[in-house]
């Protein structure tokens, strides 16, 4: 098994205010055919930057150094470094190809995917339009997407997370490449549909004889997906070598630590939430039959033939200083209950009752009640430093008697979130995820809430930056004695941070129960078939 890529003490620079800024120091990393190299580390590690310097995707204002050497047989041998300033695009998208990290981005939303699979199929193998039509079919059957026909015909938001993702990997592998780079190829999606797509990748590899170069912040996904692992951190290998060796005898301190902020499941020593459960103790938060409709079908006058329930007759209840967790796979109607509980889509059908007034009717959105979103980049302007972002929530809702309250009030905020005052006159493109989702989490306490609705807050975020975010909530919460909601597809995180759990499934209730009695005496098989695919719990750490 001959070396496919060499990568020889490779570094890139981008210049910043007339400087340079090291982004890559020195990289060496051989990968081996058919072999699937991990590279681990935090956002800014230059795990990304080395995938783009592969591709030769860097902007052409970046300095790089030394040889990407690229040998898809014994008799040729490449400096990709060297091929791309030549555009050489028998490289690019055809023997290396990659699946990019957020397929909702990197899909073109203007033409449906089967349009997009056959443009890359006809412009690499050169096939006419009934051939690349052909193929296109016959690779999402591949990729296991249900309804291949139907999905052909789709533009990306109409199908699932997953779905799109199954449809990047078939334009990935359409001509059959040496070397597939997976960024983060499994983020954002739900434990069952990661276990499936990682399990897809090995089949694909197997059946195409190709390397796989795994780049993640998830070490349970590398302890059971990869053969080597390297560990970066700022733009520096720091570990090497087979995932079990680094994984079970890890020498770098920067490793052990990656390694214990791993979420795993742990028993609970907690008292057990269920007594909160007691008539007598009246619920913060009840939500009664909920149903949610969408439109799924209209005829040529627009009149609806046919509905799905997002959420169907759904009843919870939430107590006093009391974390709900709420998991469940994409599509089962997590985020569409969030939003309900928020006021920013009403009910078909059902009530939600808030320290006992119903909140449902001609309501939109009550002060009391703050959401902090899956994307905190989105969510703040990013025209808008964090102390206007903080301010106008207050001006809204009318706290603060003036200008200097305001301002009082935000630098209290940031301290109160462990940021330093200093970033209230920064914007938010200065700041990285885990800053900027702490700032989404001030800005949700700018207006004095009793109950938080956290909708995957933590999916994108490095393991450690995971762990911290999780006690914050946990420290603010024991201080300010709010309640909430903490819906997530991680339910390891989920299990760490919650005293009661609601299992979803096609938006009914599956079970509900405390932390401990649903992760460990699980009653229902599908509940079951979530933990079961949670990866790397049985890693020493």
């Amino acid at each position: 098994m001959g070396d496919l890529l060499d990568i020889q003490n490779l570094s890139v620079f981008f210049r910043q205010n007339k400087k340079s800024v090291c982004a890559l120091d020195n990289l060496c990393l051989t990968i081996r055919s058919n072999e699937t190299m991990a590279i681990v580390g935090e956002s800014g590690s230059g795990k990304t930057i080395t995938a783009l310097a592969i591709m030769g995707l860097l902007p052409k204002q970046t300095i790089v150094k030394g040889k990407i050497i690229f040998s898809p047989n014994k008799e040729q041998e490449i400096n990709i470094l060297d091929a791309f300033k030549k555009n050489l695009s028998e490289i690019k998208g055809k023997k290396i190809s990659m699946i990019f990290q957020e397929p909702m981005t990197a899909l073109n939303p203007l033409m449906t995917c089967g349009k997009q699979l056959t443009d890359v199929i006809s412009q690499h193998l050169g096939l006419n339009k009934t051939s690349s039509q052909k193929k296109a079919i016959e690779l999402f059957e591949k990729v296991e997407l249900p309804f291949p026909k139907e999905i052909f015909k789709k533009y990306p938001h109409q199908i699932s997370g997953g779905q799109r993702q199954r449809v990047m990997i078939a334009m990935a592998i359409s001509c059959n490449p040496h070397l597939l780079i997976a960024d983060e190829p499994t983020t954002a999606l739900d434990t069952k549909v990661q276990h499936d797509i990682l399990l897809l990748l090995k089949k694909l590899q197997q059946e195409n004889q190709m390397s796989i170069l795994l780049i993640t912040h998830d070490l349970g996904m590398v302890s059971g997906f990869a053969d080597d692992v390297i560990i970066m951190r700022s733009g520096i290998v720091v570990e090497n070598g087979t995932v079990k060796k680094v994984f079970n005898n890890p020498q770098h301190d920067y490793t052990r630590n990656l390694l214990e902020c791993r979420i795993a499941i742990k028993q609970k020593k907690l008292p057990d939430s269920s007594e909160n459960t007691a008539a007598t103790i009246a619920p913060v938060l009840a939500a009664n039959n909920l149903t949610v409709e969408y439109s799924v079908e209209r005829n040529f006058w627009g009149k609806v033939k046919s509905v799905r329930k997002a959420v169907d007759d759904l009843s919870f209840s939430v107590f006093n200083n009391e974390i709900l967790g709420i998991v469940g796979e994409s599509g089962c109607g997590k985020s569409t209950l969030a939003k309900c509980v928020v006021g920013l889509i009403q009910p078909n059908k059902g009530e939600i009752n808030f320290k006992g007034k119903q909140i449902t009717k001609n309501h939109t959105c009550n002060q009391k009640i703050q959401m902090v979103f899956q994307d905190p980049y989105s969510s703040l302007h990013p025209k808008m430093t964090i102390e206007d972002a903080l301010q106008e929530a207050m001006k809204v809702n009318n706290i603060g008697k003036n200008q200097q309250e305001r301002a009082d009030k935000s630098a209290d905020l940031l301290s109160m979130v462990g940021l330093p005052v200093d970033f209230l006159k920064k914007y938010s493109h200065e700041f990285s995820g885990g800053q900027r989702q702490r700032i989404v989490l001030a800005r949700a306490l700018a207006v004095d809430p009793e109950f938080l609705v956290f909708d995957e807050s933590i999916s994108a975020l490095d393991a450690p930056i995971q762990q911290q975010i999780l006690e914050l909530i946990q420290k603010l919460k024991s201080k300010l004695n709010f309640s909430a909601i903490f819906i997530s597809h991680d339910l390891a995180a989920v299990h760490q941070i919650s005293d009661r759990i609601l299992v979803m499934k096609e938006g009914k209730s599956i079970e509900m129960d405390s932390a401990d009695s649903i992760i460990f005496q699980a009653k229902d098989k599908y509940t079951q078939s979530l933990i079961d695919a949670l990866p790397g719990q049985h890693l020493p750490y």
